[in-house]
């Protein structure tokens, strides 16, 4: 068998498990996209106030990066 036959082959191996274990969970498509809207969003946070932190919290993980990077070349 050819290494593009048994890839392949294990794709659909694999798909064939994730639709078995979607079928155990029970699953099931959806209907509309209104099914995946959720009612998680804090009434007093805004839109700006998250973008914020979103972008506070990815400089600091950029300055924890650089600070590992220069201990480990030291």
């Amino acid at each position: 068998m050819s290494k593009v036959n048994q890839e392949e082959q294990r794709a659909q191996q694999a798909h064939a498990r994730a639709w078995e274990l979607a079928r155990r969970q029970g699953v099931k498509p959806i209907k509309s996209v209104k099914d995946l809207q959720g009612d998680f969003w804090p009434e007093e946070e805004s839109v700006d106030e998250f973008l914020s932190w979103i972008r506070a919290t990815r400089q600091q993980d950029k300055s924890l990066c650089r600070d590992d990077l220069t201990e480990t070349s030291v």
